[in-house]
């Protein structure tokens, strides 16, 4: 697939600048941010693969190619925005409401792992993304996936562990790189623009041949 440039730069940059502000989370201690903030950076990185998935502009995006894949990635991503809002919209309320919103949750934080699953593989099997974007890519969905698996264990000292490590902090960095790496490849046709039309300018043989 070759990857619209306006699209893929867009979509990254939202990804990278979500994922950076979970990281930042992850490392400050959710209770020290405010609840915006904490709200932003989840919602950037849906709006990000919302965007590659629907295209900017005229642009076609990953569903005119994939819609197994867009929607898999969609039910991946959309889980976290979901169980932020609702950990925001709790405080406050007793502890039986809480069960219930976290009841109301669990067919979606089911269908993270799910689709994480199926969008890492139709995207290395048919090859939709560049090479760097599509690794970057698998990586983030499999920490996705493994972070949302380890949720579900009811195991106190794991859940501890894992926190005192900063184990959280793999699925924010995955997807920075993965957003990094999708915004390199929307600058790529460009940047091969740029470094033809240098070559132009510079030969004295003629103009090179272009590469598609």
């Amino acid at each position: 697939m070759t990857a619209p440039t306006r699209t893929d730069l867009a979509a990254g940059a939202l990804v990278a600048l979500g994922s950076i502000v979970g990281l930042a989370s992850v490392g400050a201690g959710w209770s020290v941010l405010p609840p915006a903030v904490l709200t932003a950076a989840p919602v950037a990185v849906l709006l990000g693969v919302v965007l590659l998935v629907a295209g900017l502009g005229r642009e076609p995006g990953l569903s005119s190619t994939s819609p197994w894949a867009s929607a898999a990635l969609l039910a991946c991503v959309l889980p976290t925005v979901t169980a932020t809002v609702l950990a925001t919209a709790s405080a406050g309320l007793d502890p039986g409401q809480i069960s219930l919103l976290g009841l109301a949750a669990s067919p979606l934080a089911l269908a993270s792992p799910v689709g994480g699953v199926v969008a890492a593989a139709v995207v290395v099997r048919r090859r939709l993304l560049g090479p760097w974007a599509r690794r970057a890519l698998v990586a983030a969905l499999a920490c996705r996936v493994a972070w949302a698996v380890v949720a579900w264990i009811p195991l106190i000292e794991l859940q501890e562990a894992l926190h005192s490590l900063r184990v959280a902090a793999l699925v924010p960095a995955t997807m920075l790189l993965f957003g990094l790496a999708l915004a390199l490849q929307g600058r790529g046709p460009a940047a091969r623009r740029a470094v033809d039309d240098w070559r132009d300018s510079t030969s004295v043989t003629g103009p090179v041949r272009r590469r598609p």
